[in-house]
C-alpha cells in the first residue's frame, strides 16, 4: 500500500533532524510549510535592504530574512548572488535579535548559522526528492 504524506508532514519529519535548537526547528518548519513562501521581496535585495535600514521595522527585517532563507532553501543549487543575499538575511536576523533584546535566541542562531542551516535544509529536501525551485 502506497503511503502519502502531506508536504507539511514531510517537512516536519525531515526538519526535526536539523542540528538547531527546538524553537529554530519549529520556526523553519513553519516557514518552509508555506507552499508559496513568505511575502516576496518585490524590489532588488539591496534596494529593499536600504529601505528596511531606513525604517528599522522588525517585520521588515524578518520578512527579507525569511524570504531569502526560504528561496535559498527551496533551491537545489546555489542561486546567483546567494552569498550576498545570505549575508543580508543574516544581518536581517541579527537586527531582529537586537530589536528583541536577544529574548528569542532563534534569531541569533539564524544570524550566525544560516549558511550551514541552508545546506542542511537542501540535504533534507534532497532526501525526499521534493520538487523545488531552480
Amino acid at each position: 500500500m502506497l503511503t502519502t504524506h502531506s508536504l507539511d508532514s514531510l517537512i516536519e519529519k525531515e526538519f526535526m533532524c536539523l542540528p538547531v535548537s527546538e524553537p529554530t526547528k519549529w520556526y523553519l518548519i513553519s516557514l518552509f510549510s508555506l507552499l508559496e513562501g513568505p511575502p516576496p521581496v518585490t524590489q532588488g535585495i539591496i534596494l529593499e535592504w536600504a529601505e528596511i535600514r531606513q525604517s528599522g521595522s522588525f517585520s521588515s527585517y524578518q520578512r527579507i530574512g525569511d524570504w531569502i532563507t526560504w528561496r535559498a532553501g527551496m533551491s537545489h543549487i546555489p542561486l546567483k548572488f546567494e552569498e550576498l543575499h545570505l549575508h543580508v538575511a543574516c544581518m536581517s536576523y541579527n537586527h531582529c535579535n537586537k530589536l528583541l533584546s536577544g529574548e528569542w535566541g532563534l534569531y541569533n542562531e539564524l544570524s550566525k548559522n544560516l549558511v550551514k542551516i541552508i545546506g542542511e535544509i537542501r540535504n533534507s529536501f534532497n532526501k525526499v526528492n521534493l520538487v523545488r525551485l531552480t
